[in-house]
């Protein structure tokens, strides 16, 4: 279970300097943002990705993924072929989808809407054959007044509606942390249910406050730093590893840096913490 970074929050990083943080920062490889306005993007993806992972490589930081546009993309899309292509040429396996939004109450039946994004689904790992790589689709909590509506598989029960049947050595769940813990649904069951679908796991800590808002149940989502959240990072690794998953754990690092703080020490902060949790989860006297 390599520990890697997310370069979300790296946005203008060329390799040289995502080789310079993750020296810095001890993170074990990178989830490499591929989106516009990012070094490696969709226009360039095919001949760019490569040149990104080699120069990595030659330093020793792995590469096991790499995150799409946050909008679903269809796989007929040309963006979808030179980004895979890419990452066949890199040896990158694992690909994280776009999602779909629905609205209640807008959008029609629910199940319906389910099957439009199963039929998606099926193309892309058609697509992901070809190139002899994995989709993964990531649960993603709501975001309260988004036009766009509510994800679909906001948690892992939701996500089955979407992964069930499919071939899990083309598409592949990815499990988020901290989306669990603000949609309610505790991790060690959630990853009962994805099961053999299971490809990734996002690292990400948060913590809730209520609003006063009368009886509108509205919150308030604080995304920190390892450890000062909700969460139950002991459960969450010995989990991991009780199940036997060897794929990347991906820190989102979305946190707000305070003044006085540098992103780079609270990532390198944040790695120490996960990294001593898994250290304790894997030792052979450890009871999960």
């Amino acid at each position: 279970m390599k520990i890697i970074a997310f370069t979300k929050m790296m946005r203008q990083a060329d390799a040289d300097e995502l080789a310079r943080i993750a020296h810095a920062t001890k993170v074990e490889g990178f989830d490499l943002c591929v989106r516009e306005g990012y070094p490696v993007n969709p226009d360039n993806a095919d001949t760019e990705l490569p040149k990104m992972v080699s120069r990595l490589k030659s330093e020793n930081i792995p590469v096991p993924m790499v995150t799409g546009e946050g909008v679903w993309r269809d796989a007929a899309d040309p963006s979808s072929t030179r980004i895979l292509s890419g990452m066949a040429q890199a040896d990158v396996g694992l690909y994280k989808l776009g999602y779909y939004y629905y609205r209640p109450g807008v959008d029609g039946d629910y199940w319906a809407f389910v099957d439009r994004v199963r039929r998606g689904l099926k193309d892309w790992s058609k697509l992901a054959e070809r190139f002899g790589v994995k989709v993964c689709y990531h649960t993603h909590c709501d975001i309260p007044g988004l036009a766009l509506g509510q994800y679909m598989g906001t948690n892992c029960a939701a996500l089955m509606h979407l992964l069930k049947d499919l071939d899990p050595a083309r598409v592949g769940a990815y499990v988020g942390t901290g989306n669990l813990v603000v949609s309610g649904e505790p991790f060690d069951y959630g990853i009962e249910m994805v099961g053999k679908y299971l490809s990734i796991v996002e690292l990400q800590d948060v913590y809730l406050e209520r609003i006063a808002d009368g009886d509108q149940g509205m919150h308030r989502r604080h995304w920190t730093t390892a450890g000062r959240g909700a969460g139950a990072w002991t459960k969450v690794f010995e989990t991991l590893v009780r199940h036997g998953f060897h794929g990347p754990l991906t820190m989102h690092a979305e946190f707000e840096v305070p003044a006085g703080e540098s992103f780079e020490k609270l990532l390198e902060r944040d790695m120490a913490y996960f990294s001593s949790r898994r250290s304790r989860a894997l030792r052979p006297d450890h009871k999960n």
